[in-house]
């Protein structure tokens, strides 16, 4: 996992959590992720390599449904008691919004 990377949202909480310690929200609680299930990214991957119209192309594989940071964190937190949530300033070149 690289720290502090919105792409690792999920598991860096969770591996924080599980180590009892803090989970910290950069910026504020209102950081917005579109989170995209493992399976529905493999399954967009292939459909992809499979469309002749998507050669040569970008195509982006989201759900378009933001979730906030928070909202993970409180997620996460859940599953294991006494889990602080700390809001700490916001990173140099974070990224508030991220859903396209």
């Amino acid at each position: 996992m690289k720290p502090g990377s919105h792409t690792w949202a999920v598991a860096w909480f969770a591996a924080r959590a599980a180590a009892g310690r803090p989970l910290h929200l950069n910026g504020s609680r209102h950081q917005v992720r579109d989170f995209v299930h493992i399976d529905d990214t493999a399954e967009g991957t292939l459909r992809a390599l499979t469309e002749p119209a998507a050669e040569g192309r970008t195509v982006n594989i989201g759900t378009g449904r933001p979730t906030t940071l928070r909202t993970v964190a409180d997620l996460v937190s859940g599953h294991f008691p006494g889990t602080r949530v700390v809001e700490t300033p916001m990173l140099p070149g974070g990224v508030a919004r991220y859903v396209r």
